[in-house]
């Protein structure tokens, strides 16, 4: 299987679905990461572009990042035919992504792109849960990542630049909140809406 992660800044689907991402490597998908900008609102994009890089590494991830500007990323042509066309040069058959259900505007317009962009996947298209998703988002996908939270604490300790961040410092609460809901305290789940699921 070919998988793609879609995010707008560094580290989005790190704290998203990396532990998920990381099981698909595990299984042995090819991974495939697209990182729409380069975050120059939290600090030197260059030096954001490394850290994901080291961390996509970490889970043979093969990383390519857009040039959209970081807050301005758009819900239009531009935006769903620069992920379209990727989805096509590498026949991607697994997507996640951001959101619709988010305050922040460039996790939310990736994913209304991908609802678009993504209409011809054959197999699954998911969103996942952040920091800024709002109260309006459903999952009914949930994920037991327990057997590689290691592996995502390894990825997300990449991002140096962002230990500040409350999100960088929480981002297992997300997961183990999920698990306690779940009724698995002892666990840890990453969740997902679904936008499409064939099997």
């Amino acid at each position: 299987m070919n998988v793609l992660a879609v995010g707008a800044h560094p580290d989005d689907f790190e704290v998203g679905c990396y532990g998920t991402l990381a099981q698909h490597n595990i299984a042995g998908d090819n991974l495939f990461g697209l990182t729409l900008c380069l975050g120059e609102h939290g600090g030197d994009p260059e030096v954001r572009k490394s850290e994901s890089l080291k961390s996509a590494d970490i889970i043979n991830m093969k990383l390519e990042f857009g040039h959209f500007k970081d807050g301005m990323i758009p819900y239009d042509i531009t935006t769903i035919s620069f992920i379209e066309n990727f989805i096509k040069k590498h026949n991607i058959d697994i997507v996640y992504s951001t959101s619709i259900n988010e305050r922040h505007q460039d996790h939310k317009n990736i994913g209304l792109s991908v609802l678009v962009a993504g209409r011809n996947i054959p197999k699954e298209v998911y969103q996942f849960e952040t920091i800024s998703t709002t109260n309006d988002f459903d999952p009914r996908m949930f994920k037991d990542i327990s057997n590689v939270i290691e592996i995502k604490k390894q990825c997300i300790d990449q991002h140096k630049s962002q230990e500040h961040r409350t999100y960088i410092e929480n981002y297992d609460v997300v997961n183990k909140w999920r698990s306690l809901k779940l009724g698995y305290p002892e666990r840890y789940y990453e969740s997902f809406e679904i936008i499409k699921l064939v099997k």
